[in-house]
């Protein structure tokens, strides 16, 4: 009998014990979920730029083919769905994709563009058989941003609402993967007891009777791995899901996480991705035929068309019987889809190539003075602009083959007068991690200093000119027991040389002489009025006037972006503006002047002395594209560990360097060369237009 007693009392104290910990479990893992699913982070769609096709700007043919065909829109026979073209010898006929953000802006719209001469001659809506002045080309979404003001960026993390899903493609998931997705509570016990018994019978882990909600757990807190801990797991977990949100929350997070495959290292997680990956397409222009592929892919990697056909082609045709057979399609439908190729025009452009530029949006919105509300979306509209964008990328490629520069950095800024950030690129082959803030580092510019001091010896009134002689004969200089010996690259040395010719021939011994009239305190005054950082203002080393200035490439673009625009400063930004859930714009970036730097006329005279540089100087190969007006210079530190060059094409600032971080000597890479095959793809067609 005491035996007995103390056989209970400890299985008794073993089952309290379990309880115990059990409870704790639950409870620790429901608060875990509870706080994941509370979701205190703002979520962010960023966009690209909205372009305005319109007759009061001259836009030719090929232009306009290219802002839509870089807007992912398809050459087709036939207009029969959104994002349809059509191109003939003298219009363009296309299916306006409806942009849900754009006010003002119908739906099902059909535009036509007529050209004379290849020039926009009218824009007629053909649905009202009426002439517009306008229309608006629907953004590209860039970049998906989760931000909670203490991690760094963490892409593609949006939740699209469910209402952007189509109803057709809810009422097929939860046909084909969870019946009674509105009668559980996260767990069907049903399909788990017969999954269990046909694993028995075939001795292996073969089913797993998953509910949407434990699929949904699996895809945001477990592994696909097939054991009986994490199928324990995922129950637990599912119970915890179904207890902090309700049906709709679920299946809206479940279109948003399950998985879909994957583009190199870059996971595609839901069916708005999936869309633009699989077919190019935005998920509410899919067909019922499309979706239905999607929804098979859920079964596994191996119901890919791409990897297997046949059984892709068997997963659908299993599908469209259950939609037949279940009144959600008619028997003349399923005759039609069920004899239908399978077909995917794949979108490699899903990968991840803008993170670079999605890193300077992710610094602003950490400046913007606005208490996002947790839990919402909200949609940013940048300024990049994506053809430029392919352009440099193009012109890039195209280097790289004529230059092996594995070894070294590429980083690439360009601005317009306005301030507007239209493109930052670093790199081909990059690491986030490793990389996203060298972006930011600063490094010598060279011979990018003597423009700068061009502009701020010529801010003194009537003092200089670009005729006034400098003199340029040897130096000698001693300070504190130091002794430095500049000298002009070119070893070309004389008594006077003008201004002008100072910079055309990047001659260094004048703008030392330059910087000392000047004097050292006040050229670092005057850099820090472009830039705000009183860093500068503590440096000490006369070898500044001839290019040891550390700079980012941003606080260098903004020194040129003030020249350029007469002397007048707006804050370089990549955002445009936010709107909320409501469609509200809740910060809006309108780049006013922030305050005046330089006068006018110094500025004038230091983009004609820039003009020269291009005609007879370093950039003498750019004249090529003499109509543009290019205003340019190169630079470069020593040993070539630093590779400079910028040009200003009448619309955009483009600086670029190469080099790399180790202060390795460079072999001479001329960035020039990237900046000429960039005006060959974008701008060399514009010179009928000019």
């Amino acid at each position: 009998m005491h035996f007995h007693k103390n056989v209970i009392f400890k299985l008794l104290f073993i089952f309290i014990t379990f309880y115990i910990i059990f409870n704790l479990y639950i409870k620790n893992l429901n608060s875990y979920i509870s706080n994941y699913l509370q979701n205190k982070n703002n979520n962010f769609l960023l966009y690209s730029k909205i372009f305005k096709i319109s007759k009061k700007k001259n836009f030719y043919k090929n232009k306009i083919i290219d802002i839509l065909l870089n807007h992912n829109y398809n050459l087709s026979k036939f207009i029969l769905k959104p994002g349809d073209l059509i191109i003939n010898k003298n219009n363009l006929i296309f299916y306006h994709r409806y942009f849900n953000y754009i006010k003002k802006i119908d739906k099902n719209l059909i535009i036509k563009i007529k050209f004379k001469n290849n020039k926009l001659y009218k824009i007629i809506n053909i649905c009202k058989n009426k002439k517009i002045n306008k229309i608006l080309i629907n953004p590209i979404i860039i970049n998906l941003i989760n931000y909670d003001k203490k991690s760094n960026i963490n892409y593609c993390n949006f939740i699209f609402n469910i209402n952007i899903f189509p109803r057709i493609l809810l009422d097929i998931l939860i046909l084909i993967e969870d019946k009674n997705f509105y009668n559980h509570y996260g767990i069907n016990f049903k399909s788990i007891i017969r999954a269990l018994l046909q694993n028995i019978y075939k001795l292996k882990f073969m089913q797993g009777a998953s509910t949407i909600t434990q699929q949904l757990s699996r895809n945001i807190f477990l592994n696909n791995k097939k054991n009986i801990i994490r199928k324990l797991k995922e129950i637990f977990i599912s119970f915890c899901i179904e207890k902090n949100i309700n049906k709709n929350r679920i299946i809206e997070l479940y279109l948003n996480k399950v998985f879909l495959g994957q583009s190199g290292n870059i996971k595609i997680n839901g069916f708005y991705l999936a869309s633009l990956y699989y077919y190019n397409k935005y998920i509410y222009e899919l067909n019922i035929n499309e979706l239905i592929i999607l929804v098979s892919m859920l079964k596994g990697l191996n119901y890919n068309p791409i990897r297997n056909y046949n059984l892709s082609l068997n997963r659908r045709n299993m599908i469209l019987l259950k939609l037949k057979n279940n009144d959600l399609i008619n028997e003349k439908l399923y005759y039609q889809l069920v004899n239908k190729k399978i077909k995917i025009n794949l979108n490699n452009k899903i990968k991840n190539k803008y993170w670079c530029y999605t890193s300077k949006v992710y610094k602003e919105i950490k400046d913007i003075k606005y208490d996002f509300n947790f839990n919402n979306n909200y949609e940013i509209f940048s300024n990049i602009d994506i053809l430029k964008y392919n352009s440099f990328k193009k012109s890039i490629n195209i280097f790289n083959k004529k230059n092996n520069y594995k070894n070294f950095d590429f980083l690439s800024i360009m601005v317009n007068k306005r301030g507007k950030l239209i493109n930052l690129f670093y790199s081909l082959n990059f690491n986030i991690i490793n990389n996203i803030n060298k972006i930011y580092k600063k490094k010598h510019i060279g011979s990018l200093i003597k423009p700068i001091l061009n502009s701020i010896i010529l801010d003194v009134p009537f003092n200089f000119r670009l005729d006034t002689n400098i003199p340029n004969s040897k130096l000698y200089i001693e300070d504190n027991n130091n002794k430095w010996i500049p000298k002009n690259h070119n070893e070309f040395y004389s008594n006077n040389v003008t201004l002008l010719d100072s910079l055309i021939n990047s001659l260094n011994i004048p703008y030392i002489n330059i910087g000392y009239y000047i004097g050292l305190k006040n050229v670092l005054k005057k850099i820090y009025y472009f830039l705000e950082d009183k860093n500068i203002l503590k440096l000490n080393n006369d070898s500044i006037f001839i290019g040891s200035l550390d700079l980012s490439i941003i606080e260098l673009s903004q020194i040129y972006q003030t020249i350029y625009n007469n002397g007048n400063l707006i804050k370089i930004g990549s955002i445009k503006y936010i709107i909320d859930n409501n469609n509200n714009i809740i910060y809006s970036n309108k780049y006013n002047i922030f305050k005046k730097i330089i006068s006018n006329r110094s500025c004038l005279l230091t983009l004609y002395n820039m003009k020269k540089v291009t005609e007879l100087g370093t950039a003498v190969k750019l004249n090529k594209f003499n109509f543009l007006n290019i205003f340019s210079k190169t630079g470069t530190t020593k040993n070539y560990i630093n590779n400079w060059f910028i040009g200003i094409d009448g619309e955009d600032i483009c600086i670029i360097w190469i080099g790399n971080y180790n202060n390795i000597k460079n072999f001479n890479f001329k960035p020039i060369n990237i900046y000429f095959e960039y005006l060959n793809n974008y701008k060399y067609n514009l010179k009928n237009i000019l």
